[in-house]
């Protein structure tokens, strides 16, 4: 079964406190929460698909919470009391690093894993444009110190939570998905060294920001196969922050591309 709410950040000013509201609506500063469920009986046969160059990004109408029945089973409104208590904390992830970098924006789903005693096994970042790894890191920490009541059964559930949406106050463009991948196509093999001593994530997006003389501005990852190493991911942003890509002539400019794709 899968039960769906939208869970929402609007922009925030420079220094604002996010607020934490359980209803549709809400001023611009305030952190948002759809508790209206709804349901369906399929998935996405194809979820990784994506649009104008944002890697995981959907282009269908599905951009809801959803809750999947494993050999455990949480019911809605105990993820939700276990989300409840730390989305102020996910807020921070954002204000707290996001500096003069107003130009950050973008979508973030998660997977959760949970354990028959309630704390969470695995947390990893299933789909994200957001193209901050700062930002993704922190909300990974808030994530695995999350508890919930033990599942049905006290079996292992799992459950995705997203999209949470956070909107920059600074204009980008994106590349097209070709010239994306065309910008990376001789660097892209460097990642390869970033596995030396932890798995080589497989399928994952990365969503990059570029700047003037197509300097790498922030970068961020996410993949729908697993967990990405935080080890990985550390020296994946550090090589990439290295690289020149084309000059977005004045913009800042948006891409996102494949490592390993399956």
């Amino acid at each position: 079964m899968f039960v769906g709410v939208r869970a929402f950040i609007v922009p925030l000013a420079a220094g604002a406190a996010a607020a934490l509201v359980c209803a549709c609506g809400g001023s611009s500063d305030k952190v948002t929460t759809n508790t209206t469920p709804t349901t369906t009986t399929e998935t996405d046969p194809n979820p990784n698909r994506h649009v104008s160059g944002a890697p995981g990004g959907d282009d269908d109408d599905d951009d809801s919470i959803s809750l999947e029945g494993t050999k455990g089973h949480l019911e809605k409104h105990q993820i939700d009391s276990g989300m409840k208590p730390h989305l102020h904390a996910l807020t921070r992830c954002y204000t707290g690093h996001i500096g003069r970098r107003r130009y950050i924006g973008g979508e973030l789903s998660f997977k959760f894993q949970v354990s028959g005693e309630g704390k969470v096994d695995k947390v990893y970042v299933t789909k994200s444009t957001l193209g901050a790894h700062d930002m993704e890191q922190c909300m990974l920490e808030v994530s695995r110190k999350m508890t919930f009541v033990s599942p049905r059964g006290r079996k292992t559930a799992e459950f995705t939570w997203g999209p949470l949406t956070l909107n920059g106050t600074q204009a980008t463009t994106w590349w097209d998905a070709e010239k994306g991948e065309n910008e990376v196509a001789r660097k892209v093999t460097k990642l390869k060294k970033c596995a030396k001593d932890v798995t080589d994530p497989q399928n994952v997006f990365v969503t990059v920001y570029v700047g003037t003389r197509g300097k790498i501005l922030s970068v961020g990852f996410a993949s729908p196969a697993g967990p990405i190493s935080d080890k990985w991911a550390k020296c994946a942003a550090d090589t990439i922050a290295k690289w020149q890509l084309a000059d977005p002539l004045g913009q800042i400019a948006k891409a996102g591309f494949r490592y390993n794709a399956e």
